[in-house]
C-alpha cells in the first residue's frame, strides 16, 4: 500500500490533516492514522484533493479529439496536468465519418499505455441538434437521427450523446443498448428544447467498448 501525506486533505468534511492511502490504483483509506505502506509521497502544505471529471472538453493543449489516437492521448493528459483524472472527450458535429473515426480513435487511446487520466468514454455533442439550438457549432452539420449511423455506434457504449431533436425511434433503440434519454423543457415556448442521451460507462481496465 502507498500513501499521500498532506495537512490539506480535501475530503467532504472539510480539509483535514493526514494520509490517503490508495492500492492498485483505488484510495483505501483517507485517516489521521499510521497504517502499513511501502511507499509515500509528502505533500505537505499543498492541498489533496478527489481527482476532477471533465465531462466535456473539445480538446487540450492544442490536441483536437476529432483527430488520433495520439491527439486524444496528448489532451487527456494535459487535463491531468490540471486535476482531472477523469476525461471524457466531446466530439462536436461534424461529417459523421469523422465522427465515427474519431469514436474509434478514442478507444484505441483508451488502451494505449501512454494514457495517463481514465477515458470511460466519448461524448457525440452532435450531430442531432437542433440548429436553432447548436451553439457555436456549424448549423451545416446538423440533422435528424439517421438510425444506420448511431446504431453500431451505440452497440459499442461508452458514448454519451446529446441531440437537440431526437426522435422516438432514436431514443427507443438508445435505451436497448443502455441509453437513458432525457429532455430539457422550455416553459416560454412550450416545446421542449434539448435531449440527452447518455450511455452506460465502462471503465478504462474493462475489456472492449
Amino acid at each position: 500500500m502507498e500513501r499521500i501525506r498532506s495537512d490539506r486533505i480535501l475530503t467532504q468534511n472539510g480539509v483535514q490533516a493526514g494520509y490517503v492511502y490508495f492500492e492498485n490504483g483505488r484510495t483505501a483509506a483517507v485517516t489521521a492514522q499510521e497504517l502499513p505502506f511501502e511507499r509515500e509521497w509528502d505533500r505537505t502544505g499543498m492541498i489533496v484533493s478527489p481527482g476532477f471529471v471533465e465531462l466535456h472538453t473539445h480538446g487540450g493543449a492544442g490536441h483536437d479529439f476529432l483527430g488520433s489516437a495520439a491527439d486524444i492521448v496528448a489532451g487527456c493528459n494535459f487535463h491531468l496536468m490540471h486535476g482531472a483524472t477523469t476525461v471524457c472527450p466531446s466530439l462536436s458535429a461534424a461529417p459523421f465519418d469523422r465522427m465515427r473515426q474519431a469514436v474509434l480513435e478514442a478507444k484505441q487511446a483508451q488502451r494505449d499505455p501512454a494514457l495517463l487520466p481514465n477515458l470511460p468514454g466519448v461524448h457525440m455533442e452532435g450531430p442531432y441538434l437542433s440548429p436553432e439550438q447548436c451553439g457555436a457549432q456549424c448549423v451545416e452539420f446538423m440533422s435528424d437521427p439517421v438510425p444506420e449511423q448511431y446504431e453500431g455506434l451505440l452497440a459499442r457504449r461508452g458514448t454519451r450523446w446529446r441531440g437537440g431533436r431526437m426522435r422516438r425511434s432514436a431514443t427507443r433503440t438508445g435505451a436497448s443498448a443502455g441509453t437513458c434519454a432525457s429532455m430539457a423543457y422550455c416553459p416560454r415556448r412550450g416545446t421542449p428544447t434539448r435531449c440527452t442521451a447518455t450511455c452506460a460507462w465502462r471503465s478504462k481496465t474493462a475489456a472492449g467498448w
